[in-house]
């Protein structure tokens, strides 16, 4: 039996984060739809059960392996709908008896009553988005909670019985300094989660940071937040981050990921691998055998496309962006996706996929970069360097073929 992972988006939020460029939406939307929150909410969910429905047909023979609830902020799912979705789930695909669960939180959104409900509904993974211990700097990239609060809900999740939770943490946010940022990776640290994932911040296009720090020096000029932290600064942040978390039991398995051994996230495997998942829900995308495609991203339009069961033949209704996979798509996504983990590639593994070794695909790409020493290749593994991890983009474009 083949297995494949299980993606649910709920794209809610109590607020849009000024760094924030995923699809997501604050609770005030549902004024929108004429109806409370909770209202939008139920609504929202009876729509993925009927796509799980009709969706459950591209994976039979399939058992899954991993289930996580990404968003937005899925810890806003009351419990009792958080239950209901999980009963169908393990009702309609066989899902593996160890299987990673994992519910992304927001600190200030989890209560024991919620805790509890989802210890109980069989939540294996916890992932809070802390981002900083500092006050002030939560309150420049407004995030809606306090380093105080985020205790809080961790020591609660501890206490509820949860054994694998994951911190996020941000560098080069406005505000922060060097000494601000190895305490806030300090603090972390000592609350010894299993996995830790830290990533440098990006201005991404469409955000209140976008018109603050883009181009327009104007616009930062008469806003009230502070400058960003200087590129050397940035670097000597990201260096602590490496040295600090190697030295206390955590190793970097992927480019932003650091675990303690056996708590690397299993889902997110499955897509550096390319092994098949289904996204469920608005925009969430899918990789099923060599197809790749979308959910619409249009909230109004996906909730009327499936407020009621879909009995359409096409496996695709409902969705954008399809295709078809070419083997050149598929080799480029194998190399740039498989070097982002930091144990590399197996040259078995690209032939048992493609029928020759990388090689004889890539022979000059991988030359000059051991040349470079940005990779090295040993025991028929191709894997970055630590020089190479350091300017993975660089490196991974090398490996879009013409």
């Amino acid at each position: 039996m083949k297995s494949a992972g299980l993606y649910i988006h709920f794209p809610f939020c109590i607020k849009k984060c000024n760094y924030c460029d995923f699809l997501s939406f604050p609770v005030a939307v549902s004024d929108s739809f004429c109806m409370s929150s909770e209202e939008l909410f139920a609504s929202y969910i009876e729509c993925m059960k009927n796509e799980l429905l009709f969706r459950q047909k591209f994976l039979t023979d399939t058992k899954i392996q991993s289930i996580f609830f990404g968003g937005g902020t899925p810890s806003l799912i009351p419990p009792d709908m958080l239950t209901d979705l999980l009963t169908l789930i393990r009702r309609i695909f066989p899902v593996q008896s160890n299987a990673e669960i994992t519910v992304e939180c927001n600190p200030g959104t989890l209560s024991d009553d919620k805790l509890f409900a989802m210890y109980a509904a069989g939540i294996t993974r916890l992932s809070i988005g802390l981002q900083t211990t500092q006050n002030d700097e939560l309150s420049y990239i407004g995030r809606i909670h306090t380093y105080e609060q985020f205790l809080d809900n961790y020591h609660k999740a501890r206490k509820t019985g949860f054994k694998n939770i994951n911190i996020d943490l941000m560098s080069a946010l406005p505000g922060q300094t060097v000494m601000s940022y190895q305490q806030s990776l300090q603090n972390v640290i000592d609350l010894k989660p299993e996995h830790i994932s830290a990533y440098s911040l990006i201005i991404e296009d469409g955000t209140p940071f976008e018109k603050i720090y883009g181009e327009a020096a104007d616009a930062h000029a008469a806003s009230s937040l502070p400058g960003l932290p200087s590129e050397d600064d940035e670097r000597l942040m990201y260096d602590l981050t490496g040295q600090l978390l190697g030295n206390s039991g955590y190793h970097r398995y992927e480019i932003s990921n650091y675990a303690r051994d056996g708590y690397e996230c299993r889902h997110n495997i499955i897509y550096w691998t390319r092994k098949n998942y289904l996204g469920i829900g608005l925009g969430s995308a899918s990789l099923i055998d060599r197809t790749r495609f979308s959910n619409i991203r249009d909230l109004k339009k996906y909730m009327s496309v499936w407020g009621t069961k879909n009995d359409d033949s096409d496996l695709l209704s409902g969705t954008e962006n399809a295709e078809r996979l070419t083997i050149k798509d598929e080799m480029e996504e194998f190399m740039f996706l498989g070097l982002r983990m930091t144990g590399g590639i197996l040259e078995k593994d690209f032939t048992d996929a493609f029928g020759c070794p990388f090689t004889d695909v890539y022979g000059a790409v991988i030359e000059k970069h051991i040349r470079d020493k940005t990779l090295i290749y040993d025991n028929s593994r191709l894997k970055l360097t630590q020089k190479g991890l350091d300017v993975a983009n660089y490196v991974m474009s090398d490996f879009i073929l013409d």
